[in-house]
C-alpha cells in the first residue's frame, strides 16, 4: 500500500472502534447494524489484501536463479564430455557446435540460454552411442532435459507474480474506494445526531480526517529507567492530535525507535510500560529535522 492508502487504513480503523465502543447509542440509527458489518468486512478484505500486495517475489527469483544456476552446472558438465569425445576423434563440427563456456552462458538472457542448451542436449543426443564411454548416457541426456524444462518453466513465474501484484492493487484499490462509500452513508446518520449528541457527532468527526505523513526522518524516541540509566525495551509511545491517535511506535532492544515520517504540528505523546510510572509530554514537529524525545521513566 501507498502512503495514502495506510492513511486511510488507519482512519478507517479509527472510525470503526468509535463506532464499535458507542454502538449501545449509534444502533438504533436506520442501517446502522448493516453499515457496520459491511464496514468489518470490508476492513478485513483491505488488510488481507494489502499483505498479499506487500508479498515479496523474491523468493520466486531465488527459485529461477537456482534452476539457472543448476542449469548450467549440467550443461558444463556435458559440453566437457563432448568436447573431449570431439578433440580426441577430430570432430572439428561437432566441436565448434558445443562452443560454450560458462562465461558465454551466465550473460545470456532466459531465452538464449534454453536454445543454447538444446543444441548442446541435440549434440548429445545425436551422437548418443559413441559418447557413453565419455558419461554421456541416456541418463545423463534425461537428467540435463529435465534442469532445460524446469528452468523453461520456472523463468516465467515471477512474471506470473508481478501480473497477480498488478491484480490485489486493483482489487486494493476497489475495496478502499467501497470503504469510504460506506462511510459516507454512516456519515449522513451520524449527521442527524448534531444537535441531540454533540459530544458523539464531534467526537466522530475528530476520527475521519485521513492523516498523511511525509518527510524525512523525523523523531527519534528514547526510553531509560531514570534510576539506572538503562535502555527499556517494550515502551509504548502513543502520538495524538487534538485527541486522536496518529501513530503507535514501540521502542526495540536499544530502548529507541525511529518515527520515518510525520506530519509538522503540536503532538500529544503518552508513554508507558506496566511496571513503570507513565508520562504524557507535548512534542512540536517543525518540518524540518530529526527530533530526539528522550524519556526517562520512574519504575512503579
Amino acid at each position: 500500500m501507498n502512503k495514502q492508502q495506510k492513511s486511510a487504513l488507519s482512519m478507517f480503523r479509527r472510525v470503526y472502534d468509535f463506532l464499535v465502543k458507542n454502538l449501545a447509542l449509534l444502533s438504533t440509527l436506520p442501517m446502522f447494524t448493516k453499515l457496520l458489518e459491511a464496514l468489518e468486512l470490508l476492513l478485513k478484505q483491505i488488510e488481507v489484501l494489502g499483505e498479499q500486495q506487500e508479498k515479496d517475489i523474491s523468493g520466486l527469483t531465488t527459485q529461477k536463479e537456482n534452476l539457472r544456476s543448476d542449469l548450467i552446472k549440467k550443461v558444463v558438465e556435458t559440453v566437457k564430455r563432448i568436447k573431449a569425445y570431439a578433440v580426441l576423434n577430430d570432430k572439428e563440427a561437432l566441436l565448434q557446435e558445443v562452443d560454450y563456456s560458462e562465461t558465454l552462458l551466465n550473460r545470456y538472457t532466459p531465452n538464449d540460454l534454453v536454445n543454447g542448451c538444446m543444441v548442446i542436449y541435440n549434440a548429445g543426443q545425436k551422437n548418443l552411442s559413441v559418447l557413453a564411454e565419455y558419461g554421456v548416457t541416456a541418463d545423463t541426456q534425461t537428467v540435463l532435459k529435465s534442469a532445460i524444462d524446469a528452468f523453461k518453466v520456472g523463468s516465467e513465474v515471477p512474471k506470473e507474480g508481478t501480473i497477480e501484484k498488478k491484480q490485489t492493487t486493483d482489487q486494493l484499490e476497489k475495496a478502499i474506494a467501497d470503504t469510504t462509500a460506506v462511510l459516507k452513508k454512516i456519515d449522513l446518520l451520524v449527521d442527524m445526531l448534531e444537535n441531540t449528541q454533540p459530544e458523539l457527532f464531534n467526537e466522530y468527526y475528530d476520527t475521519r480526517p485521513v492523516v498523511v505523513r511525509k518527510g524525512s526522518m523525523t523523531v527519534r524516541g528514547m526510553a531509560s529507567d531514570s534510576a539506572t540509566g538503562d535502555k527499556l525495551k517494550g515502551v509504548k509511545f502513543v502520538f495524538r492530535q487534538n485527541g486522536t491517535v496518529i501513530l503507535e511506535k514501540m521502542t526495540a532492544d536499544g530502548g529507541s525507535f525511529y518515527v520515518k515520517s510525520l506530519n509538522d504540528g503540536e503532538y500529544q505523546v503518552s508513554v508507558s510500560r506496566i511496571d513503570y510510572v507513565g508520562q504524557e509530554v507535548t512534542l512540536n514537529i517543525p518540518g524540518t529535522g530529526l527530533i530526539e524525545l528522550k524519556i526517562a521513566l520512574v519504575k512503579k
